[in-house]
């Protein structure tokens, strides 16, 4: 039963930790020094684990890249092995290795980082949002209005409008972050906006031209999946929500001589923040 259980351990291990400088994404570098004509902000979403040896450097190149503020993206960390909201969203892209970046809704992916180096996983980075920040997205717009109401409460309010002329059907997520997170990866350096909860998850329907509003009200009190957050600072979080598409689209992310990770992306078209 030992040799079972000690192999099960070395199973789950090798699954998750990946050779640094490992990557799904072809990255082709722009050499040319024009800039990019975004069609929307890109949103990453960022998996990965406290105990992540490779994480550390994809983690301070993503904040270094989001704090130059020259590449439109925002960005939130899906701490997985702390967070079962965080670790269920992870589920939803059959995640198998750490660090991996899905880049709006799993259109395109990065696993690891570039050669341990925090610059040059910047660069990849910034290549991949480039490149995704290009795409044609569907005309529908959404906008976050976050309100602190004091005792660990946020009101969220969420208006999404339907520019086009036929009708829509996505996806609406709110993700309650914090800003400088209270889980430190593998180095002890504290993430960034790293997801506590969802506000809002669920699907919408939208006529032609028209728009939708959503208000909840957040409490960290009692926050989903059984979680309490009852230390929260008001200037230390942000709310993001996304709006994203209900056709799927199959993508492949890890891969190695034993296994390819399959998953389906719901693209986003639309990204928008704001702090209580």
């Amino acid at each position: 039963m030992r040799r079972k259980i000690a192999a099960m351990i070395i199973l789950f291990t090798a699954i998750f930790i990946v050779p640094i400088g490992a990557s799904t994404s072809t990255i082709e570098m722009d050499k040319s020094g024009q800039t990019i004509d975004f069609t929307h902000t890109v949103f990453a979403e960022y998996v990965t684990a406290t105990w992540c040896p490779a994480c550390p450097v994809a983690s301070q190149a993503l904040y270094n890249l989001y704090e130059e503020g020259e590449t439109q993206f925002y960005f939130v960390s899906i701490v997985y092995d702390v967070n079962p909201v965080a670790k269920e969203r992870s589920k939803q892209f059959f995640t198998v290795a750490v660090p991996t970046t899905y880049f709006d809704g799993g259109d395109k992916n990065m696993v690891g980082n570039v050669g341990g180096n925090v610059d040059m996983t910047a660069n990849a980075y910034k290549s991949i949002i480039e490149e995704e920040g290009s795409r044609v997205v569907k005309p529908v717009n959404i906008s976050t209005s976050a309100v602190w109401l004091g005792d660990n409460k946020i009101e969220v309010t969420v208006v999404v409008k339907n520019n086009g002329i036929k009708p829509y059907f996505g996806n609406v997520r709110s993700y309650i972050t914090e800003i400088e997170s209270r889980w430190n990866d593998a180095e002890g350096n504290p993430y960034h906006f790293a997801l506590l909860d969802f506000a809002i998850d669920k699907p919408v329907f939208i006529s032609s031209l028209s728009s939708k509003t959503f208000t909840v009200t957040w409490d960290g009190n009692n926050a989903n999946s059984g979680q309490h957050f009852t230390d929260l600072s008001q200037d230390n979080l942000m709310v993001f929500s996304t709006i994203s598409q209900w056709i799927p689209h199959l993508r492949t992310g890890y891969e190695s001589e034993k296994y390819t990770q399959r998953y389906l992306a719901f693209f986003i078209d639309s990204v928008s923040a704001d702090t209580p």
